[in-house]
């Protein structure tokens, strides 16, 4: 069952807007559009395939989209098929007699323009009124085949007579004699003048450049592109047996008309000058042990061809035999296939493919990179978190979160998708090979050990960041390679040595107690900006020379004076600064949310 293309869509919204402004039944029928646009076929545009209340809007939606439910090729009017053509003119006037074909009711263009306007118009259905679109005459057609005549008057017969694009084969009679080989030129103007001087003045030049893609694979594709290159008059073409052996056409891409013979290995192509590219897909009927050059009967036919393969592990691994290896950057291989290894092949040779394995016996591990964010409640209750999951998955289609996550939300390529148990565990189906899913979930207390990864699968990377409450801090993380913004990790030796120093000076000055005291002050305030550091060992060296001095029978009075005066003016010093430290962490740890720049007020940790 083919889709329905994506116009339909179009059409349920287009017709919703409308007609909910009227009926407020409108929004009950969303499910049923949603459904139908989704899996009715392309013959679903009837207008039975809708519901009733739908049916008048059709022709007003689809005015806007011309195109729906035709088939796509490259011409500007994708749903007219043209076919034969035939003219016959003289001094006074002539005739022209087109068959065609319309997938749907269309403007289709006739021969003839501006001096040559054509006249007496008729179709399979009677008279018809010829249209000017753009300067040129249209007939509107309904879908299913036609044949469509007309006349032309002329005082002199003119030099040429444009025809309608992509016309296929085309017959030509001048004054009553039939030319043989009519000139089309790139423009798609008929030349009329038959005269033998000119006709053998543009004789007929065609060289062809063949190239074929081989995508191995069930099945395997063959891509035969034929590049063109035509001089002289617009004719047919005879290729003869040119696809592979074993092989049915599946696809035809290019801007001239192709005729593929009963036997589907039969080409025939009408051509006219310029160059053209044709491009024919193919795929093989079985399995594909070797491929054999066809021996074209064409004269214009190359002696050799150039052939890339791309093959694939995942199906089978081969060796391949025959032919002569050649850099494809200097072949008519198109550059995109440059990577792939090229053959040069001429008729008749053999290209063998020699199987050493089928599939893949050992898959690689997965390669997928895990990055996380994770914040705690405010209560510090519970954490949210947040996986983006990247790489490749080489052996799992599935995702399931690790116990005891609780997972609440999953996209897939930036898709929501539904979240599924599989035996007793939860997660997402993945079927894309390269992995990019964000997902948020929740764990129920952050006090606990977390599970790291957090998903039932091997991650090659790991990092997360996490983000606490204002006026929490994060004390410390175990079970990482690599942590930062954490309280122990701003810690190194020289912290440790400072706070041993400062801690031992104060104990001999002061006493143990007040040793022990400052010691906890430190740890507690040794990262915080703002607080007391190198002014608690100022004050240590303060009292201690006061003390020596007052103890020295020969000090003078003014040096007593001068280290008394030192020595309160450095506790005054650490007063203040405890005091105005002391107000801060006060304030921001009663309002933490009025002082984001504290340093208590939602750190941020990272690991690894």
């Amino acid at each position: 069952m083919s889709l329905l293309p994506p116009p339909l869509h179009v059409i349920c919204v287009h017709a919703l807007r409308a007609w909910g402004a009227r009926s407020r039944r409108a929004s009950g029928w969303v499910a049923v559009l949603v459904v139908m646009a989704a899996f009715l076929p392309r013959a679903g545009l009837a207008s039975d395939a809708l519901p009733p209340e739908l049916e008048p809007w059709v022709p007003w939606v689809l005015a806007d989209h011309p195109h729906v439910g035709c088939t796509p090729s490259p011409s500007a009017q994708p749903c007219v098929w043209a076919g034969s053509a035939s003219v016959e003119v003289d001094d006074t006037g002539g005739r022209f007699r087109l068959r065609l074909f319309v997938e749907r009711a269309s403007a289709v263009p006739l021969p003839g323009g501006d001096g040559q306007w054509p006249v007496d118009v008729r179709s399979d259905t009677g008279a018809a009124t010829v249209r000017d679109v753009d300067g040129r005459p249209h007939l509107f057609l309904g879908a299913g085949g036609h044949v469509v005549t007309g006349r032309f008057m002329w005082r002199a017969m003119p030099q040429s007579l444009a025809l309608p694009p992509e016309t296929g084969a085309v017959s030509l009679e001048v004054r009553g004699a039939p030319v043989e080989r009519p000139r089309i030129d790139a423009d798609g103007h008929l030349h009329l003048d038959a005269s033998p001087s000119r006709a053998a003045a543009d004789g007929d030049a065609l060289e062809l450049d063949v190239t074929r893609h081989i995508i191995d694979g069930v099945p395997v594709h063959i891509q035969t592109r034929v590049a063109l290159r035509v001089a002289g008059g617009a004719r047919e073409v005879a290729l003869g047996p040119i696809l592979l052996e074993g092989t049915r056409p599946v696809r035809i891409d290019g801007e001239l008309p192709v005729r593929i013979g009963d036997g589907q290995r039969e080409v025939a192509v009408q051509v006219r000058p310029g160059a053209w590219v044709v491009t024919i897909d193919a795929v093989h009927d079985g399995p594909v042990q070797a491929l054999t050059a066809p021996l074209s009967s064409a004269d214009a036919w190359p002696a050799s061809e150039f052939w890339s393969i791309a093959l694939s592990d995942a199906v089978r691994s081969v060796s391949v035999r025959g032919g002569a290896g050649i850099d494809p950057a200097r072949t008519p291989i198109p550059a995109e296939l440059h990577a792939h290894p090229a053959y040069l092949v001429q008729p008749g040779d053999e290209l063998r493919f020699d199987e050493m394995r089928r599939g893949v016996p050992l898959p690689p591990p997965n390669a997928v990179d895990v990055r996380r964010t994770l914040w705690i409640d405010a209560d510090g209750g519970g954490l949210t978190v947040q996986d983006r999951l990247t790489g490749e998955l080489e052996r799992d289609w599935r995702l399931d979160v690790a116990e005891p996550m609780s997972l609440g939300h999953v996209a897939v390529g930036g898709t929501d998708q539904v979240i599924t148990t599989d035996g007793g565990q939860t997660g997402v189906e993945v079927r894309s090979q390269a992995l990019q899913v964000e997902a948020e979930s929740r764990l129920p207390s952050p006090w606990a050990a977390l599970p790291a990864v957090g998903w039932d699968l091997d991650a090659r990377s790991l990092s997360a960041a996490v983000h606490v409450p204002p006026g929490w801090s994060l004390l410390a993380v175990t079970g990482v390679d690599d942590t930062s913004g954490t309280a122990l990790a701003g810690w190194d030796l020289v912290d440790v040595f400072f706070v041993i120093v400062v801690a031992a000076i104060l104990a001999r000055v002061f006493g143990l107690r007040t040793g022990a005291l400052a010691a906890l002050a430190l740890v507690l305030t040794r990262l915080d900006s703002g607080a007391p550091a190198l002014l608690w060992l100022l004050v240590g060296g303060g009292v201690a020379l006061d003390r020596w001095q007052q103890a020295q029978p020969t000090s003078s009075r003014p040096r007593r004076l001068a280290t008394g005066l030192l020595r309160h003016g450095l506790v005054a010093l650490l007063v203040l600064q405890v005091v105005d430290f002391g107000a801060r962490q006060l304030d921001g740890g009663l309002f933490p949310a009025f002082h984001l720049d504290h340093p208590g007020a939602g750190p941020t940790s990272t690991m690894e």
